[in-house]
């Protein structure tokens, strides 16, 4: 995977020259991993409090597969195009109307037929209640 940045200088309002960068890196990135290996690594808490939480909402974990919020592009690759951006649509404004500042990341549940879902996480810092919305 490529990233390009370019790198400028500022240009004076009153200049009247087409910007153009005065130079232009290419990094490369290398990623080596299996498809079925966690992109993000959370901590020992955060995996604790998804499970605190599952357990408290009551959810049967046998009829979900889990995934960590950043991990749903592995739900959405089963998925055809709109209904992918659909999902991602759903999943990101139910979270957004929820959370706050603080907020643990939430973990994803998904049923096998990938027609039902339920987010859980934990408010104020692992430190508050449990949030679980269902969709």
């Amino acid at each position: 995977m490529s990233l390009i940045y370019s790198i400028n200088s500022p240009v004076a309002s009153s200049q009247t020259k087409p910007y153009i960068p005065v130079e232009t890196r290419t990094y490369t990135v290398n990623q080596q991993r299996n498809n079925d290996q966690s992109t993000f690594d959370f901590d020992d808490d955060i995996k604790r409090s998804w499970s605190i939480g599952i357990d408290r909402l009551k959810v049967s974990t046998t009829d979900y597969l889990q995934f960590n919020y950043f991990e749903t592009n592995k739900i959405t690759q089963k998925m055809g195009d709109e209904e992918a951006t659909s999902f991602n649509d759903t999943l990101l404004e139910s979270f957004i109307s929820v959370r706050k500042k603080g907020d643990l990341v939430p973990v994803v549940l998904m049923n096998k037929e990938l027609s039902k879902s339920i987010l859980v996480f934990q408010e104020n810092e692992g430190k508050g209640g449990f949030v679980g919305i269902n969709w």
